[in-house]
């Protein structure tokens, strides 16, 4: 893919044009369309992830991904897992738009994660807050390194904005669920500080992540071993591990 930054090729003619056949939008194989052609100078990507949270993940699904792409990362088992994890990052980032590196989840994703380095290196994430809802739903557009600039925070917006009602009116084909009534008996925070656990994250830091004090940490620790019947970290892990997600 050429290399190009997000707005130097673009005018506010072109970004009028492309949300307007944004909010036309009546499927999510047009909104795919859409993503992977016209979205694409102003907001480069290889891939681009959606999630729905409430208490937990609700629901998310891969909105646009070349073929191949999606031949070689298999059946999306582990987008559930990253999107709780870029959740997380943008929660950390007080919903404000922010670059997350993909170094660093093997830990999260084991060897999933492989195939999906090898055609992106970072995510740039953001998401709506929906308090009428009570939802947050939460966008990622991962992409190489090549591509440098991120656009504007107020195109970001309107992007974002068009996204979402599109993401809300059109009917999906397929969407990725969490599994496992073990993980549903988690809260959120549970399972946000579970995320944490599983990179190797100490309680301490996991406060300052999460904006909450050590004690709170440790008082939701002992809240998640009690409901997934561990009695430690490594056995938590495992267990969560097992079911094949932790959001």
């Amino acid at each position: 893919m050429k290399e190009r930054t997000s707005n130097l090729t673009c005018n506010e003619a072109d970004l009028v044009r492309v949300l307007t056949r944004g909010a036309a939008l009546a499927t999510r194989a047009e909104l795919a369309h859409w993503l992977q052609h016209d979205v694409q100078p102003w907001i480069p990507h290889q891939m681009l992830l959606w999630a729905e949270f409430r208490d937990g993940i609700d629901d998310c699904a891969v909105l646009s991904a070349p073929a191949h792409l999606r031949d070689s990362i298999g059946g999306g088992a582990w987008v559930p897992k990253l999107m709780a994890y870029f959740a997380d990052c943008w929660i950390a980032a007080q919903h404000t738009p922010t670059r997350v590196p993909l170094a660093g989840c093997e830990a999260l994703l084991g060897p999933d994660i492989k195939a999906l380095q090898q055609r992106a290196r970072s995510a740039l994430v953001h998401g709506v807050v929906d308090r009428h809802a009570g939802t947050r739903r939460v966008f990622a557009a991962l992409g190489p390194d090549y591509f440098q600039a991120d656009p504007a925070t107020g195109t970001l917006k309107l992007f974002i904005s068009v996204l979402d009602s599109a993401v809300r009116s059109t009917p999906a084909p397929v969407a990725f669920h969490a599994d496992g009534a073990v993980c549903r008996a988690l809260s959120e925070r549970e399972r946000q500080i579970m995320h944490w656990i599983a990179l190797g994250k100490t309680n301490p830091e996991i406060g300052c992540i999460l904006h909450i004090s050590e004690f709170t940490v440790k008082n939701h620790i002992k809240s998640i071993f009690a409901k997934l019947d561990v009695s430690n970290r490594a056995q938590a892990v495992a267990k969560l591990n097992r079911v094949n997600t932790y959001a």
